[in-house]
């Protein structure tokens, strides 16, 4: 199985109109549409898990720079993301989470051999 990024997609298409028109050139095995989480409207990208590694490239010469609704897309193979984190900013993170552990921990710990302060509310 192949994922395809889909950009440039008409605000208005859901994912069964995306499913139907990849549809055309293989077998679809999946299709979404990125929404915006809070209104629901599209963020005009999508993925589509075509079936073989053929069908995907088949589908990414043949629509790769073509128009959907007059919008033209692009279809590329999905790129998954990876960031590392440098290890001087993994070390610097660390010391920073230990001060601020160090601090909550004095703030919450109670004075030894002495009652706990109590704050009155006026």
């Amino acid at each position: 199985m192949s994922v395809l990024f889909i950009g440039g997609i008409p605000l208005d298409m859901d994912e069964v109109e995306l499913k139907e028109i990849f549809s055309e050139y293989g077998t679809v095995v999946a299709a979404k549409v990125l929404r915006n989480r809070r209104t629901q409207i599209s963020r005009r990208f999508g993925f589509v898990e075509m079936a073989t590694e053929q069908e995907a490239e088949r589908v990414i010469g043949l629509l790769d720079g073509g128009s959907i609704d007059d919008a033209e897309i692009s279809v590329k193979r999905e790129v998954p993301v990876v960031r590392e984190i440098p290890e001087a900013e993994r070390k610097r993170e660390s010391e920073m989470l230990q001060n601020i552990f160090t601090a909550i921990a004095k703030k919450v710990a109670p004075r030894a051999g002495k009652r706990p302060r109590i704050k009155k509310p006026w």
